[in-house]
């Protein structure tokens, strides 16, 4: 279950590799998002209320099934960006390309993958 305070955290490892963005637009938006992102989480950095919500409704909406790329892992990601920077106003679709590479570059590296496995757990026995 998750706590409600500061002390809560969403942890991922770097990726290792690079992603490189269709438009300039895009471009901007993946790599504030990838920024926040790693920011956040390699930090150990908290995770706020309004984002363990959005993480809690994507498990409500799927159940208790194992973690997939597609399209769990990237419902997740975009969960995060969507209270992040969803006030950017982009288009959905930048939205959902930016999950999708962050989210295989988190399911592509073992230890990140391990991480998102077990906030997948929490999540699920959290609602």
């Amino acid at each position: 279950m998750f706590a409600s305070g500061p002390e809560d955290h969403f942890e991922a490892a770097r990726p290792a590799e690079v992603v490189q963005p269709e438009t300039s637009q895009e471009g901007r938006a993946l790599e504030e998002a990838v920024h926040r992102t790693l920011a956040n989480t390699e930090s150990g950095g908290p995770v706020t209320r309004e984002e363990i919500t959005a993480l809690q409704a994507v498990a409500a909406r799927h159940g208790d099934v194992p973690l997939t790329l597609d399209p769990i892992a990237i419902e997740l990601v975009e969960a995060i960006i969507n209270v992040n920077y969803g006030h950017l106003r982009r288009p959905r679709e930048v939205w959902q390309r930016t999950a999708a590479k962050i989210a295989r570059l988190l399911c592509d590296s073992p230890e990140a993958r391990a991480r998102l496995e077990n906030l997948w757990r929490r999540l699920v026995e959290s609602t």
